[in-house]
């Protein structure tokens, strides 16, 4: 006899390394680089102070920004002056770096598997085509916060590392092919309401210049509080844009903009180049409407859709 669909997710299968118990991570633990001090709001790219300065160390423990963090520094608006925006999850990302992220978790032993039972009804829904993807993430988000209460940072850094080994090149071609030919003129914004801890060294990895992700409070002892200290990047993702433009003497003239969702349109508006990609039906009625390239790519096609 089958088991019930949902008591096979109540019980997921763990795909790659079961590290256990979180203290078994301390091992994988990477080296930390300091930040550059004296930096605006805004100069560095990633939103308000960050989470992870809080402990008073300056530092991140991310190893792919701190590979790639230097590379992306050396071009970051170094003879540019015009900005290309992407949001990251289903645009870049083929699927939620907040979910990824979540499973990783899991498989770390740092979050319990009993808090799915949190999101199941939302899951089914999505998948069963009777509710929608928005509310699904929205109780994702709503267990996250929740789960991630109590919970020690630097266990959670090598979680991530972790995670982006393993799911960091699961992206788009049409999206990873744009940023490649955009990055020689352009300087190019990721703007994500995934966790900045995913979405930092992930829009590193592919040479974003400037990076931002909904920030989750961390006191000063390292612990997750259970709030969040910025959501601008799922609320408010053009006034993040326009500060910056603003901040640095830039224009949206031959600006390019991608996104997938209805949350994407206040950025989208803005730019001159507008592409709504893998649409959702919010998304493709305001690109009919404004004439927005649509292209939806489909196992190894790439589609352009009349508008």
């Amino acid at each position: 006899m089958h088991e019930d669909k949902r008591s096979q997710l109540t019980r997921p299968r763990v795909d790659g390394v079961c590290m256990g118990n979180p203290t078994s991570l301390t091992s994988f633990a990477p080296p930390t680089y300091k930040t550059t001090a004296g930096h605006s709001k805004h100069a560095a790219g990633q939103g308000p102070p960050s989470p992870r300065a809080t402990d008073g160390q300056g530092a991140t423990r991310d190893i792919f920004a701190s590979v790639y963090g230097n590379l992306a520094a050396s071009r970051r608006s170094v003879g540019k002056n015009k900005i290309a925006i992407f949001d990251i999850d289903g645009t870049v990302f083929r699927s939620s770096l907040l979910v990824e992220f979540n499973k990783g978790l899991m498989r770390s032993g740092i979050i319990p598997e009993s808090v799915l039972g949190q999101i199941l009804d939302a899951y089914f829904a999505w998948v069963e085509r009777r509710g929608s993807y928005d509310d699904y993430i929205r109780s994702v988000v709503e267990m996250h916060l929740k789960a991630m209460q109590g919970k020690e940072r630097k266990y959670v850094d090598a979680a991530v590392n972790l995670v982006l080994l393993q799911r960091r090149d699961r992206v788009y071609r049409f999206t990873r092919d744009l940023l490649k030919t955009l990055a020689s003129e352009y300087i190019l914004l990721a703007v994500s309401g995934s966790p900045s801890e995913m979405v930092r060294p992930f829009g590193a990895y592919f040479g974003f210049d400037y990076i931002w992700g909904t920030e989750y409070e961390v006191d000063n002892k390292g612990v997750y509080t259970g709030r969040i200290l910025d959501r601008r990047s799922v609320d408010s993702k053009a006034e993040i844009v326009q500060s910056f433009v603003a901040e640095k003497g830039l224009s949206f003239n031959d600006s390019w903009g991608v996104g997938d969702t209805e949350t994407d349109v206040s950025f989208l508006e803005l730019v001159d180049h507008a592409i709504a990609f893998n649409p959702t039906a919010g998304l493709y009625a305001e690109a009919k409407k404004r004439k927005w390239r649509v292209v939806v790519e489909r196992k190894n096609v790439i589609y352009d859709i009349p508008v």
